[in-house]
């Protein structure tokens, strides 16, 4: 939102977008070579143990239970031996099926997870709730509390509350030990106290009793990150 206002009044609100996209690269990358965060309480279920690690499609050989190799999907293969050795599956084509087959492998792993889909689930209406706020909310405060520049002030709140409620959630997680436990009190508390704030701060007529309730309930709202 404050990128937005802000650069949208010098230059163009495009430009606003193509910045936080270049500025967000090192963070998508980093996304992909860091080490995962590990919390403690988590156990990985006996279908979880039984995939193994992941390896390239060349060197990835399942083991069943009985100690039997399984190399590439039964399917690639069936169709690799019925087919005419000219039209056989090229070892690009193999690897594509190979790697689709494992897609499909964890996504079933995934929609089995019920802690997983309730989280994501709860994550898509977070989502949705801080969009409305983004775009509803500098159009509230001029018409509610008639701000001169509504989207630097919310944009403000938001980036002043976004760091410093990151900040404290992470803190505050450390400090209660850092267990998946702790960690799923600590999203719904603060999601449920945020909403009450946030909430609130819409009852007040005056700019005094928006900014404060707001602030709280954005400080709220962000430590869940």
């Amino acid at each position: 939102m404050f990128m937005v206002g802000w650069v949208g009044g010098h230059l163009h609100w495009r430009a606003a977008f193509w910045g936080e996209s270049i500025l967000m690269l090192p963070f998508v990358i980093l996304g992909f070579v860091i080490k995962p965060l590990e919390l403690k309480g988590f156990t990985h279920n006996k279908k979880t143990k039984e995939y193994g690690p992941m390896l390239s499609p060349e060197l990835q050989d399942e083991t069943s239970n009985n100690g039997i190799k399984q190399g590439v999907p039964a399917i690639v293969e069936g169709l690799a031996e019925k087919l005419p050795e000219k039209s056989s599956l090229s070892s690009f084509g193999k690897k594509v099926m190979i790697e689709i087959h494992h897609f499909g492998k964890d996504m079933k792993e995934l929609l089995q997870e019920r802690v997983y889909v309730v989280n994501v689930a709860g994550y898509i209406f977070y989502n949705f709730v801080i969009g409305a706020y983004s775009y509803w909310g500098p159009k509230a405060g001029q018409d509610i509390y008639h701000m001169a520049s509504a989207d630097l002030m919310f944009g403000g709140i938001t980036i002043v509350c976004g760091i410093f409620g990151t900040l404290a959630g992470g803190f505050i997680l450390d400090k209660i030990d850092s267990t998946i436990s702790n960690a799923f009190k600590l999203l719904s508390g603060a999601t449920f106290l945020g909403a009450i704030f946030c909430f609130g701060a819409f009852c007040f007529k005056s700019l005094y009793g928006f900014i404060p309730f707001f602030s709280v309930g954005e400080l709220l709202v962000f430590a869940t990150q």
